[in-house]
């Protein structure tokens, strides 16, 4: 499909982040979350940056799924669930 669908599941080590790069237009990309890691929002709509729903930075907990559509300049939520 011209849209990719990616599916990523971070370990306990994973790094706070507040960027996701290489994207393509239309990219969806759902991440698992494993452990604590905060997702921070930047609501600027600034190169590659994250803007979250309520505009405030999210923290995981294990099996936590955040998905994100990406519009050729920053990704943007489409949901997130809550399963612990």
């Amino acid at each position: 499909s011209a849209s990719g669908q990616n599916v990523i599941r971070l370990n306990a080590s994973a790094a706070d982040f507040a960027t996701i790069t290489g994207g393509t237009a239309g990219q969806i990309v759902t991440i698992i979350f494993s452990d604590a890691v905060v997702v921070t929002d930047d609501n600027a709509n600034g190169a590659n940056a994250i803007n979250l729903v309520g505009s405030a930075n999210l923290t995981s907990a294990a099996d936590d799924v955040l998905q994100l559509v990406f519009d050729g300049t920053s990704w943007f939520e489409i949901s997130r669930s809550v399963n612990n």
